[in-house]
C-alpha cells in the first residue's frame, strides 16, 4: 500500500525537488570530496529546560517536532536564512523501504519556512504541517531526476537522493536501519525527543567545531525555553561568555 502511494504522491515530489534549496553549515570545511567521510557520533541530552518548556506546553506537537522546529530555527539564526531543505527520515514511516533504497530515495527534503521576526510558536505550528505533509507522500524513485527534465537540468540534482549537506534522522531505537550516511552533519533524534546525537563528518567538521556548535544549539534552546514568545531572531546563540 505504501508504495503504491509513493507512485501515486510523484507530482508533488516534483514540485518540492524543483525549488529545492539545500541548508548548509558554516562550520564545515571545503575541501576534496575525494576523500571518504570519517563519522562520529555525539550523543547529547536536552537541556533540562527546553524538557520541561515542551512538558508545559503539551497541546498536539510531540516532543519530536518541538525538537525538529528548533532545529530549523536554529539553522536560519546560523545561517542567516529563512528558506532552505534539510535531508529528511523518518525510521517509523519508512521502515517498508528498508530494503529497497536501490530503487527509492534515503532521504527525502523538509523544508524549513524560517520567519525569525516571529517566535517559536509560529516556527512550530509550520514544522508540524511540513511534517504531516512529508508523513502523507512517503518517498520518491531514485529514478525521478531521470523522468523529469526539470529535475535532471536542475543545479541541485546530484542532492535529490542522498547527498544533502544537512539531515534528520527520527530514530525509533539504537537498533534501527538507517539509511547509508551522507553530507556533512546529521541530527538523529531519538522516539521521545529527548536524547539526540550529532552525527557529523570529522573531515569536514573539527571537534572543536563540533563542542561550539552544540554549545550553540544549547544557547539557543534554553532561549525559546526562556523566553518563548520572543522573536527567534533575538534569541542567544553564542554562549554567555561570547556575548560579553
Amino acid at each position: 500500500a505504501g508504495i503504491n502511494k509513493t507512485c501515486r504522491s510523484e507530482t508533488y515530489w516534483v514540485s518540492k525537488l524543483s525549488a529545492l534549496n539545500p541548508a548548509t553549515l558554516v562550520f564545515a570545511r571545503t575541501g576534496s570530496s575525494n576523500i571518504a567521510a570519517d563519522y562520529h557520533e555525539l550523543s547529547f541530552s536536552l537541556p533540562t529546560a527546553f524538557r520541561e518548556f515542551i512538558d508545559r506546553a503539551g497541546g498536539s506537537q510531540s516532543a519530536v517536532v518541538h525538537v525538529l522546529g528548533a532545529f530549523g530555527g536554529f539553522l536560519a539564526r546560523l545561517n542567516d536564512t529563512g528558506q532552505f531543505d534539510v535531508g529528511f527520515f523518518d525510521v517509523t514511516e519508512h521502515n517498508e523501504f528498508a530494503n529497497l533504497y536501490d530503487v527509492f530515495a534515503a532521504r527525502v527534503p523538509f523544508r524549513f519556512d524560517v520567519d525569525t521576526q516571529q517566535p517559536f510558536g509560529h516556527l512550530l505550528e509550520s514544522t508540524q504541517k511540513e511534517r504531516q505533509a512529508v508523513r502523507k507522500h512517503k518517498v520518491f524513485g531514485r529514478d525521478i531526476s531521470k523522468r523529469y527534465p526539470q529535475l535532471s537540468r536542475s543545479a541541485e540534482s546530484n542532492l535529490v537522493l542522498d547527498e544533502y549537506p544537512v539531515n534528520v534522522i527520527l530514530r525509533s531505537g539504537r537498533n534501527d536501519k538507517l539509511p547509508k550516511l551522507g553530507g556533512d552533519i546529521t541530527l538523529i533524534i531519538d522516539e521521545e525527543g529527548s536524547q539526540c546525537s550529532l552525527l557529523y563528518d570529522r573531515n569536514r567538521i573539527g571537534f572543536d567545531d563540533i563542542d561550539r556548535l552544540l554549545g550553540y544549539l544549547t544557547s539557543f534552546l534554553n532561549g525559546i525555553s526562556a523566553e518563548p514568545d520572543r522573536s527567534l531572531k533575538y534569541l542567544p546563540v553564542m554562549s554567555e561568555k561570547e556575548r560579553r
